[in-house]
C-alpha cells in the first residue's frame, strides 16, 4: 500500500473535484427523478448535503494546512471542522425529518456524493503514482 500526499490536489483541484463530483452526481439525480417524484426530491437534497459535506472538509483540510510543521494543532483544526460537519449535516436531516420527507433518498444521496469522492480519490492517487514511476 502506498502513501500519497493529496495537500497539492486539495490545495489546487479542490474546485476540480467538487466539479467533478457535481458532474458524475446530476445523470443519477436525474435518473431518480423519472423514478419517483418524491423519491428523486429526497434525493437531490441529500446530494446537495453530501457535496456541503464535502466542501466543509476540504475548507476544513485547507484550514489545517498552514500547521503542517505543527501537527497538534492542525489535528485540533480538523477535529472542530468534523464537529462542524456533524452539526450540518445532522441539523438539515432533523428539518427533514420534521418535513415528513423520504429519508432514504437523501441516505443514498450523501452515500453516493461519498462514493464518487472516493471513486475520483483513487484516479487521483493511481495518476500520482503513475507521474512518481
Amino acid at each position: 500500500m502506498m502513501n500519497f500526499d493529496f495537500t497539492p490536489v486539495v490545495q489546487k483541484q479542490g474546485a476540480k473535484i467538487v466539479k467533478g463530483l457535481f458532474i458524475m452526481c446530476v445523470p443519477v439525480v436525474i435518473l431518480s427523478f423519472f423514478i419517483s417524484r418524491p423519491f428523486g426530491m429526497t434525493f437531490l437534497q441529500g446530494t446537495v448535503l453530501g457535496i456541503m459535506d464535502t466542501l466543509i472538509m476540504f475548507r476544513g483540510i485547507n484550514k489545517a494546512l498552514p500547521y503542517a510543521d505543527n501537527p497538534q494543532k492542525g489535528l485540533a483544526v480538523m477535529r472542530r471542522y468534523r464537529w462542524y460537519r456533524l452539526i450540518a449535516v445532522s441539523s438539515i436531516i432533523v428539518m427533514l425529518l420534521k418535513q415528513n420527507a423520504e429519508m432514504l433518498g437523501a441516505f443514498f444521496g450523501i452515500l453516493l456524493t461519498h462514493i464518487f469522492l472516493l471513486i475520483q480519490l483513487t484516479f487521483i492517487a493511481y495518476n500520482l503514482n503513475r507521474k512518481d514511476t
